[in-house]
């Protein structure tokens, strides 16, 4: 089963390379099962970010604006933490308020691909929602 694949609108860029205008990644099923946050990518950057959307695929809506990855929900499903630039976020989906819990991260970090759930020693994360 594919939830997620390369917009069908292509671009042929230089040397006949087929490039996409957006891409969606990075989908975190939320605890109850029945939504779906993730990464969109998009050439017009306004419309890149984090969206959630229902488990049947229909009520897509942009949460977060520009450029920000790696959506993960809280236990009780009321916010989504992301990385945003080099900062980790919360969400709160029902106020729409952010809040940043961590900046920053190594340059050796950043080249292995921490990702949220891996954050450094000095970054710390509790949901109490």
């Amino acid at each position: 089963m594919i939830f997620f694949s390369l917009n069908s609108e292509d671009i042929v860029g230089p040397n006949n390379i087929i490039e996409y205008s957006q891409i969606d990644f990075d989908a975190a099923w939320s605890s109850s099962g029945s939504m779906i946050a993730f990464s969109h990518n998009d050439l017009e950057f306004d419309l890149s970010g984090i969206y959630t959307m229902d488990s049947s695929g229909n009520n897509k809506v942009q949460r977060v604006f520009g450029n920000a990855s790696n959506p993960d929900w809280s236990p009780m499903d009321t916010a989504i933490m992301h990385e945003q630039g080099e900062a980790i976020m919360i969400l709160n989906l029902a106020s729409g308020t952010k809040q940043e819990i961590c900046f920053g991260r190594k340059a050796s970090e950043k080249q292995a691909g921490i990702r949220p759930t891996e954050r450094s020693p000095g970054c710390m994360t509790t949901f109490c929602m």
